[in-house]
């Protein structure tokens, strides 16, 4: 992996239609970016994504290592306190030096993504992140809402490709499998091949999140750049 010990994003050009992101793992707070300090700002990193994005790769490029395959990678290493990655531009900076930051990572994140149109025509980007909720279950955002994943299935069905995020996945199988089968197809893998048997929403078994908890259903990133399919 092409790392910089002073350069704030790690980079990994890979050759899979797999993208792998996590823009809040970064722990370095250089002094040459002024701190966040826009009321309401979250400044906490997401413990161990870093780490776990690093694995994910790790664990495809040993499996296909005969064939010399890995994913793209791109890892903020910068503070959330300095940058906000995961943030519209004018949310997520508020000096020069921290829109440097920002655009350099969303412009390798579209580098990636431009790869994987030119060799594949479509892709898969992962968003790693964190959080706090009591549940303590694995959460697949798709930007479904929480309101959203409630409804009956034909209205879910509908909603998953007028606004989810695998919308285009779902065009491509819409002959084999239902919206809402591709929806809890992930969930369930994790779910079945963990083997501290982790409960995922959504999920065939947790298709919703449950008694009001908190859901993160996807951020900026997932919005704004997951349109990894072919524009024929």
């Amino acid at each position: 992996m092409p790392v910089l010990e002073e350069y704030p994003i790690v980079i990994n050009q890979g050759n899979l239609p797999l993208i792998i992101t996590a823009p809040h793992g970064g722990l370095q707070k250089p002094t040459t970016i002024p701190d966040r300090k826009q009321e309401g700002s979250l400044l906490l990193a997401d413990m161990y994504t870093r780490e776990i994005a690093q694995g994910i790769m790790k664990g495809i490029s040993d499996h296909y290592h005969e064939n010399k395959a890995t994913p793209h990678i791109i890892i903020n290493r910068i503070a959330r306190r300095k940058v906000d990655v995961n943030r519209p531009l004018n949310e997520g900076t508020e000096s020069k030096q921290g829109e440097v930051v920002w655009k350099e990572y969303h412009h390798r994140v579209q580098q990636a993504i431009e790869s994987v149109k030119r060799e594949y025509g479509f892709g898969i980007m992962i968003d790693i992140h964190g959080h706090t909720h009591s549940n303590e279950m694995v959460e697949l955002g798709y930007l479904l809402e929480t309101n959203d994943l409630t409804l009956n299935i034909p209205h879910l069905d509908q909603l998953i490709l007028q606004k989810s995020s695998i919308g285009s996945l779902v065009k491509r199988y819409q002959d084999t499998k239902q919206p809402h089968q591709l929806l809890y197809l992930l969930g369930d893998m994790l779910t079945s091949y963990s083997e501290n048997k982790i409960t995922v929403v959504p999920s065939t078994y947790n298709p919703k999140p449950q008694n009001d908890m908190d859901y993160f259903s996807g951020g900026y990133t997932t919005q704004a750049d997951t349109q990894i399919h072919s524009t024929e």
